[in-house]
């Protein structure tokens, strides 16, 4: 009998164990909330549908659940007056939940700490440009001016997705570091190379995700139109319903830019007067451009072309973000740019601004 008790309380330990493993503890204090407010906690963070509430009381609140997965959950309060995202990942996650969103901390585990840094980062560079943005559409400011804004804000960009590359490195073999694999930007930092590599770190039961397997293929299909390789031609409408092959216009330049637009979009529109000015100093010397528009409707397209007083040929599909060119160049912010060669080949992607304008000096001189 003795052994029998030795044995079930072995086992009674181990079960317990596992639970504790896959299971994770709440502890929070609470700013700005009055005792018996309730919080609610949900991992639907669209829909915001709750699977539990907690009651603040003294300040603080305490949750504890079980967990087979990490995904990223959130707790708020019904007018979201208060809300912080948090890993669901097994140990104590210390939450310090306040009305006042920058003041809310989340930490405690592995990911949970960079979910923090990475949110401090995302914060810190959100609020300078804002800061520029402010100054940006001021009627005041001159050309020169906004385009040094521009170039401001495009180099603070590539400074937050460096460090957010350098985050999700000294966190590839967590939670923090999957998430923004698959949920990166399609950018400079996250080239394909820098993605490739940084999937060949993650611990193989990351690498055998979907969101992971899909990252793969979509990499795949991007070295198709990586820099130095030749684009397929295609054919789109112009305004005036005529079919326009791309290699038709492209092979008339030395350099031709894909100029990926819309009329909706406001930063496409601000950046039409420096293309303008490109475009005059360096269409004599064989610059091409070519407008592909992610526009849905053709009025508004044709509007906005003339409004702005763009020159260069221009053509569409009309679908949008479904925009077939789109889809093969893989963009998903604009504006953006591919720049060519005469052959095709292409020579540079997704710069604008001060860096769009050095590259060409050096390919086409001052």
């Amino acid at each position: 009998m003795r052994r029998q008790a030795i044995f079930l309380a072995l086992c009674l330990a181990i079960l317990f164990a596992s639970c504790q493993q896959n299971s994770y503890k709440i502890e929070g204090q609470a700013e700005g909330l009055a005792d018996g407010d309730t919080l609610y906690v949900t991992n639907d963070l669209e829909a915001l549908q709750p699977i539990d509430s907690i009651i603040i009381k003294n300040g603080e609140f305490t949750y504890k659940a079980a967990t087979d997965t990490v995904v990223l959950s959130m707790i708020y309060t019904k007018t979201l007056s208060a809300a912080a995202l948090y890993f669901t990942e097994p140990g104590t996650i210390r939450i310090n939940l306040s009305t006042v969103p920058i003041q809310t901390r989340v930490g405690g585990t592995k990911a949970n700490d960079a979910w923090q840094q990475l949110t401090d980062l995302t914060n810190e560079y959100g609020q300078q440009a804002q800061a520029k943005a402010g100054r940006l559409y001021s009627d005041s400011i001159t050309q020169e001016e906004q385009q040094a804004l521009f170039e401001e804000m495009q180099g603070l960009e590539n400074e937050l997705q460096q460090k957010i590359v350098e985050l999700t490195e000294q966190n590839i073999d967590n939670e923090l570091g999957f998430f923004i694999m698959a949920n990166h930007p399609n950018n400079n930092a996250f080239s394909s190379e820098k993605c490739k590599e940084l999937i060949e770190r993650m611990p193989a039961k990351f690498r055998q995700r979907s969101a992971i397997q899909k990252l793969l293929e979509e990499l795949s299909k991007s070295e198709a139109t990586a820099v130095g390789k030749q684009i397929n031609d295609f054919s789109f409408p112009t305004p005036d319903g005529n079919p326009l092959s791309v290699m038709s216009e492209v092979n008339k330049n030395r350099v031709t830019i894909l100029d990926f637009w819309a009329s909706w979009c406001g930063p496409c529109r601000k950046e039409v007067p420096f293309m303008k000015e490109l475009y005059k100093n360096y269409h004599e010397k064989g610059l091409g451009i070519i407008g592909i528009s992610l526009d849905e409707d053709h009025a508004d397209w044709v509007k906005g072309i003339d409004e702005l007083g763009m020159t260069w040929p221009q053509m569409s599909d009309l679908k949008g973000w479904q925009s077939e060119a789109g889809q093969m160049f893989q963009v998903n912010s604009i504006p953006f740019m591919v720049i060519v060669d005469q052959n095709g080949t292409i020579l540079a992607k997704g710069l604008r601004g001060v860096e769009l304008s050095d590259f060409l000096s050096e390919l086409l001189g001052r």
